[in-house]
């Protein structure tokens, strides 16, 4: 812990001194989120509603934790999948091939080619859907009595919405635990859901849905189709997952438990 601190201290100085040396010169777009918080800092003469160096570095440790742990178990649980439907793996490889073509060089797939890549969406948007890196949502309170759908939620309560039993309730997805990546192909099941609620929610949705959504996704895809081409994948005879994903047990993100693959080169 004193090394990541230092670690994020380090960053956040480093970061003031970059905005000293090239203040009003960073294009809003450029801009990335310890910058705009430490401009809405300087943009206050109130200084008590400024963030102190010890909320920057929180701010920072839950982004690191958000944006690279929740991404990182979605890969995990996405090579499972493959590993354990090798007829996916396979239909999955065939787009990736088609797209970045075969052989032994060296593929950094650009925006353009991701979003080409509509078999390898739809994996993993089924792989969010069976195993969420984030189950539910964080506890919020209500700041009146208000009836959810025939049920009397008193002011004061602490209320989440439980993505994992969403995605998993056979009243909203037919045969939720079934892996079938078709259900978000053209004419499928989230197709025919559009407009009828909230069905897929890994990101939550509305102000505070993930604010690194399509920066995870872009990595996946890019991750997944170098994977693809360059290896073929299988699950040990000994797996402890080999019937059925085992899940971990983290800190509020789902991660599968002693996940072991087999992988081999193509080339």
């Amino acid at each position: 812990m004193d090394e990541m601190n230092k670690l994020f201290y380090n960053v956040i100085e480093n970061k003031r001194k970059t905005l000293a040396n090239l203040k009003d010169s960073i294009e809003d777009t450029e801009k990335d989120l310890l910058t705009l918080m430490l401009e809405a800092g300087e943009d206050t003469t109130d200084t008590q509603h400024r963030l102190s160096d010890s909320e920057l570095r929180d701010d920072l440790a839950i982004f690191f934790l958000a944006g690279h742990d929740t991404t990182s178990n979605a890969l995990s649980f996405a090579i499972y999948f493959l590993a354990a439907h090798p007829h996916i793996q396979t239909k999955a490889r065939a787009e990736v091939i088609e797209i970045f073509g075969d052989g032994d060089d060296a593929v950094y797939p650009t925006s353009s080619q991701c979003s080409q890549m509509k078999y390898v969406y739809m994996v993993m948007k089924e792989t969010l859907r069976v195993c969420p890196p984030a189950p539910n949502t964080s506890p919020r309170k209500n700041t009146e009595n208000f009836d959810l759908a025939g049920t009397f939620i008193p002011k004061g309560s602490s209320l989440t919405a439980e993505i994992y039993a969403l995605h998993h309730n056979p009243a909203v997805w037919r045969d939720p635990e079934t892996f079938d990546p078709e259900r978000f192909g053209p004419g499928g099941e989230s197709e025919l859901k559009a407009g009828t609620g909230l069905p897929w929610l890994p990101f939550a949705n509305g102000p505070r849905q993930c604010i690194g959504m399509n920066f995870s996704l872009a990595e996946q895809k890019v991750v997944l189709a170098m994977m693809l081409r360059r290896f073929t994948w299988t699950l040990p005879v000994d797996s402890i997952n080999k019937d059925h994903i085992v899940l971990g047990k983290g800190m509020g993100i789902l991660s599968p438990k002693d996940l072991r693959v087999d992988f081999i080169r193509r080339f």
